[in-house]
């Protein structure tokens, strides 16, 4: 907001502020309860009361201006984290199933069954040899310490 602009609001709330006074009364009605009210009773001896007056600080404005911006700034950077943090829960949720897949491949290797692959048109099988089987095994082992150790940390 412009200093122009700023002055102008500032002129306008003291103007508004000067033409809505209006006087108060008091009084004590029958039962002796206090009233108050903008027109004076007959009968009930009101006495006028003094209302203060508002009169804005002349920094006002901008330092609600300047919290404004501070809270705007605030719930940007909140919705930025959480949207990061929804992220890293999905991308860890990811790293935990291939880290249980990766654990499973592993005792399904070192069962000591005789492990093949489907080839061919035919679906003759292929039955993979120990050094093939060593291989995995090293392979999946590595991937069970990627996975399961959970995603790198940024």
């Amino acid at each position: 907001m412009n200093t122009f602009a700023r002055l102008f609001v500032a002129l306008a709330v003291t103007v508004a502020s000067g033409s809505v006074h209006a006087e108060v009364y008091r009084w004590v009605d029958e039962q002796g309860n206090v009233q108050f009210g903008d027109q004076p009773t007959q009968k009930d001896n009101p006495e006028q009361v003094k209302v203060p007056t508002f009169t804005p600080d002349p920094n006002t404005l901008e330092r609600l201006d300047n919290q404004k911006r501070y809270l705007d700034a605030r719930q940007t950077d909140r919705k930025k984290d959480a949207e990061r943090n929804k992220k890293d829960d999905e991308r860890a949720k990811e790293y935990a199933k291939a880290c249980e897949e990766s654990k499973k491949r592993l005792a399904l290797l070192e069962g000591g069954t005789r492990l093949y692959t489907e080839t061919g048109e035919g679906g003759e099988r292929h039955y993979i040899s120990d050094e093939e089987r060593a291989q995995e095994v090293a392979s999946t082992n590595e991937k069970i310490k990627e996975y399961c150790s959970g995603p790198p940390k940024k």
